[in-house]
């Protein structure tokens, strides 16, 4: 119906929906009068108000906003909260694996964990 209003408007060279044009629109599909008044065409067509009402998940109204972003802050939190702890194990396992390599390096086995700090004008650990 909307649609048809706005076709017939732009088609007679006019730039704003009116309340004869819709009410012709809405007899012209339903084939009653329909009774279109200047505050509901006003309110129907009101940015506002168009969010307001659009309440449907994902929707734009300030309340589906405000949850959509607790949402997304929980996630980002939890995300958080995994990077960190799977930072940490891999600082972790980084470690023991240097470990293993400066052992090996100075002529120990793996399990020799005892010379671990290498003389630091060794050229293998000089950057």
């Amino acid at each position: 119906m909307v649609g048809l209003a706005v076709a017939s408007t732009l088609s007679r060279g006019g730039t704003e929906l009116t309340v004869p044009a819709v009410r012709a629109a809405a007899e012209q599909i339903t084939g009653a009068p329909l009774p279109v008044t200047a505050d509901l065409l006003a309110a129907a067509t009101d940015p506002s108000s168009a969010v307001l009402a659009r309440t449907a998940p994902g929707s734009a109204s300030p309340a589906r906003v405000r949850e959509h972003a607790r949402r997304i802050r929980r996630r980002v939190a939890a995300a958080r909260r995994w990077n960190s702890t799977h930072r940490a194990r891999i600082a972790q396992a980084e470690a023991g694996l240097i470990q293993a390599a400066r052992a090996l390096a100075f002529g120990g086995s793996s399990r020799d964990l005892r010379r671990l700090a290498p003389p630091e004008h060794h050229p293998v650990f000089a950057f």
